[in-house]
C-alpha cells in the first residue's frame, strides 16, 4: 500500500531552483533513505512532504502531495525543535495542543518515557541533555503523536559514538514496529539494511533503488561522492 506520493515537484527559493519534476512514492512500513550532496534539495523535499514548505518556510512550491496517514517530522538540529524546560512537558506539549484529556495526556507520556529509555530525565532541562538525549527526545516528542510515517533529517549528525547508539536502536525499534520511515542520510554505509534509496542530484532523482542493486553498479555513487570504494566517505 502507498502511504505516500508526490508527484512533479518543483521547489524555488526566489530564482533558485532546487528541485524540478520530483516524483516518487512510500510504501506502508518502508525505510526510504534520501541522499545527496549537500544543497541539493534533500530537506526542501522532506519540509514540503510535510506541509512545512511552503506553509511556514517561504518557498515557490508546485506539485501534488498525496498523504494516507499522518507524518511527522525530526529536525537535524534538535534545539531548534525543543521548546520546554523539562522533558516530561516537552512530551506533552503536542497532546496539549491537540485538546486530548489530561489524564491521558500523563499516561502517553509515562508510556513514552519509558519506550525511549528517559524515564529517569523526566524532570531534568533538556539544555542540559547530551545530543544523543536530545534527538531521542525529539524522537519521542513526534512518536507520541502515533504519526504513520516519520521523516528524520540526519539523526546521526554531530552525536558521538554513544549518541549514535542510542538513536540507532531507537530507529531499529520503529522499523521492527512497522513504521513507515524516511531518513536523510549522507553516510550510506550506515544504512545499507534500507528497502530503497534515493538519490538526488543537480536537482533531480538521480537513482532510487534498493541498496543492493545500486551498490552492484557503484560507479555513479562513487562519482556523486556518495560512495568510496576505499570505505572512506
Amino acid at each position: 500500500m502507498d502511504v505516500l506520493k508526490a508527484e512533479n515537484i518543483n521547489i524555488a527559493y526566489g530564482a533558485r531552483v532546487i528541485l524540478a519534476n520530483v516524483s516518487l512514492t512510500v510504501r506502508q512500513g518502508e525505510t526510504l533513505i534520501i541522499a545527496g550532496l549537500s544543497g541539493c534539495g534533500k530537506t526542501s523535499l522532506c519540509y514540503a512532504l510535510t506541509g512545512l514548505l511552503p506553509g511556514v518556510i517561504p518557498a515557490r512550491l508546485t506539485g501534488h502531495i498525496s498523504l494516507a496517514v499522518k507524518i511527522g517530522m525530526v529536525f537535524q538540529d534538535a534545539d531548534s525543535q525543543i521548546i520546554c524546560t523539562k522533558v516530561e512537558d516537552e512530551l506533552a506539549f503536542g497532546l496539549e495542543n491537540l485538546g486530548q484529556p489530561a489524564p491521558q495526556i500523563r499516561q502517553k507520556v509515562d508510556v513514552t518515557l519509558q519506550r525511549f529509555g528517559l524515564t529517569d530525565l523526566r524532570l531534568q532541562n533538556p539544555a542540559l541533555l547530551s545530543g544523543g538525549q536530545k534527538r531521542l527526545l525529539t524522537l519521542a516528542s513526534i512518536m507520541i503523536l502515533d504519526p504513520q510515517i516519520l521523516i528524520l533529517d540526519e539523526p546521526m549528525c554531530g552525536l558521538d559514538e554513544a549518541g549514535r547508539l542510542m538513536v540507532e536502536q531507537a530507529i531499529a525499534e520503529l522499523r521492527d514496529q512497522g513504521h513507515t520511515l524516511i531518513i536523510v542520510e549522507h553516510d550510506l554505509r550506515t544504512v545499507t539494511w534500507a528497502d530503497r534509496w534515493l538519490i538526488l542530484a543537480d536537482g533531480r532523482i538521480d537513482r532510487l533503488d534498493t541498496p543492493q542493486n545500486l551498490l552492484d553498479k557503484p560507479q555513479r555513487l562513487t562519482d556523486l561522492g556518495l560512495w568510496l570504494e576505499t570505505g572512506t566517505l
